[in-house]
């Protein structure tokens, strides 16, 4: 599981997450205790982890516990798909680099190291004519993306109506998760059932290979749609009231948070508060997600770009 959630991110190699799974004490076997590239990567791709099993080509429902959740695996297959490769960095620390794009011609952001140490953003150009040529120090950019952090507020009526609201609504949206995953079990099923029976119908002879062949592998597919759907209530069930503790929270400590973290951290968590950040004659700009729009105080001097 750790495994999964790690590469899932996107930011890691195959050899970076080996490496963190053996600092946190994962034991692959005890003559090996480091897991090698290949086998991580053998893992990572098994779809026996999400309760099925692959059978001379065909997908089958297992009986065995599921491991990880289908969502989780696809976002593995996705981290994968880039360039055929793991989305991860390169030896600098560019960590702002993926978060801004030219507010004049679109391009993205990149950085370069200049006098061996110190990091600059600027345009890439790689949309034809740009006028920005502008460099900016990481550590200026940095500044200015504090000011971002230090708008989010929350103040005591906000927090206390939203605890209110939030222990109201809980109920409801149990029950109504609750309810759909009753019906979402009914339909599961019925593809069983039918998954079941046309195989019966291909022993008896009722039906061809190649028919049976067809029809199983789409109403396999139909029944893992199906369990995805199922997960992805559960997951909002279960998190649902955390989620809006997380919130309060977030926006309550958000300022004393960023200062503490690394330049990564910092970007991921400017990509939970913001979209549409561009940097555009050395200034950044930028608009606050849903909700932190609505807390965030517009008292300083960078203007949000719209």
């Amino acid at each position: 599981m750790r495994a999964y959630n790690l590469y899932s991110e996107g930011d890691k190699s195959l050899e970076k997450v080996s490496e963190q799974l053996y600092r946190e004490g994962f034991v692959y076997s005890p003559s090996k205790p480091k897991i090698s590239r290949s086998q991580l990567e053998d893992i990572l791709k098994n779809v026996f982890y999400t309760g099925v099993f692959m059978f001379k080509g065909r997908l089958y429902e297992g009986n065995h516990e599921p491991l990880i959740s289908l969502e989780l695996f696809d976002q593995v297959k996705e981290a994968f798909k880039k360039d055929n490769k793991p989305l991860y960095r390169n030896e600098h620390d560019f960590a702002f680099a993926g978060l801004l794009t030219c507010g004049e011609c679109g391009s993205s952001i990149t950085a370069e190291i200049k006098k061996g140490k110190y990091i600059y953003y600027h345009c890439a150009h790689g949309k034809g004519d740009c006028s920005q040529t502008k460099y900016i120090r990481q550590e200026v950019l940095d500044e200015q993306l504090q000011e971002v952090v230090r708008r989010i507020h929350l103040t005591d009526e906000q927090k206390q109506w939203t605890i209110e609201a939030l222990k109201q609504s809980n109920f409801d949206e149990q029950e109504f998760h609750k309810d759909k995953i009753k019906q979402l079990n009914v339909e599961c099923q019925k593809w069983r059932d039918r998954i079941n029976q046309i195989y019966i119908d291909k022993l008896d002879g009722k039906i061809s290979e190649e028919f049976w062949q067809e029809k199983h592998n789409a109403w396999t597919q139909e029944l893992r749609g199906m369990h995805k759907i199922i997960e992805a209530y559960d997951k909002a069930n279960e998190g649902y009231l955390q989620t809006g503790i997380h919130f309060l929270e977030l926006s309550n400590r958000a300022y004393s948070l960023y200062i503490q973290q690394n330049s990564h951290e910092k970007a991921k968590m400017l990509k939970t508060l913001l979209s549409n950040c561009k940097l555009i004659d050395g200034i950044a700009h930028w608009e606050y997600r849903k909700p932190f729009n609505i807390l965030a105080k517009n008292d300083g001097c960078i203007v949000n770009w719209s």
